[in-house]
């Protein structure tokens, strides 16, 4: 259980070329409208982290506290009282001096798509695309981190009709799958689920066991 509520943390804390292109931008441009209201300033995020349906509580807090042209900071905070163990995992900066999760996350946000900087240390000059809401099935992403290998993000699924439980309502969906996984050791596979409206909706990390773990953003 430890591993797991770390994966889920690590990437509740981190969470960010192609051989097929959007329009005429590279696969890691993005543009779009910056100011919808997904990205307004005081946003409050909620989220739910399931593993095989059992609720994990963190008593989290995410909220906006910037909104610079669609580069979008998120404000996060979860109490990890019940998990001391990853208070020697998580980097000391993540932490606040009660040991608890007190971070930033940055992704770029606009009427396009998703962008992320996990894999550039957030380095906002090097995005990593997770969505184009145009996109296809197929479509694909890629970033190679300094030094490493070059990881691939896939859109291998796309809705034509409401099918996504959604809190109390269904709403159409992308899911682009990313591997291999380079910085969360035991992750084989990430998704990302996506939604034009929504942004990211919910984030499902594959073990290397089979096990789904499912974070979703409210």
């Amino acid at each position: 259980m430890k591993s797991i509520v770390t994966i889920a943390l690590l990437l509740f804390a981190f969470v960010l070329y192609s051989c097929t292109e959007s329009g005429t931008e590279a696969p890691n441009e993005l543009g779009g409208d910056p100011n919808i209201p997904i990205n307004t300033i005081g946003n409050n995020f909620g989220t739910g982290i399931t593993l095989n349906g059992t609720y994990l509580d963190i008593h989290d807090t995410m909220y906006i506290t910037k909104n610079e042209n669609g580069f979008v900071t998120y404000k996060v905070w979860a109490d990890l009282s019940n998990y001391p163990a990853l208070k020697a995992i998580l980097p000391p900066s993540r932490l606040d001096a009660q040991g608890n999760l007190n971070t930033e996350i940055h992704l770029k946000v606009t009427s396009e798509g998703i962008q992320d900087f996990r894999l550039a240390d957030s380095d906002w000059s090097k995005p990593f695309t997770i969505v184009k809401y145009d996109c296809k099935v197929g479509d694909s992403y890629q970033f190679t981190p300094s030094g490493g290998e070059t990881v691939t993000r896939t859109i291998t699924q796309k809705s034509t009709t409401d099918d996504f439980y959604y809190g109390f309502f269904l709403i159409k969906t992308n899911t682009t799958e990313e591997e291999p996984v380079k910085d969360l050791p035991g992750v084989k596979k990430i998704k990302y689920i996506t939604n034009h409206k929504f942004g990211l909706a919910q984030i499902v990390v594959v073990l290397a066991d089979n096990t789904e773990l499912k974070i979703t953003l409210f």
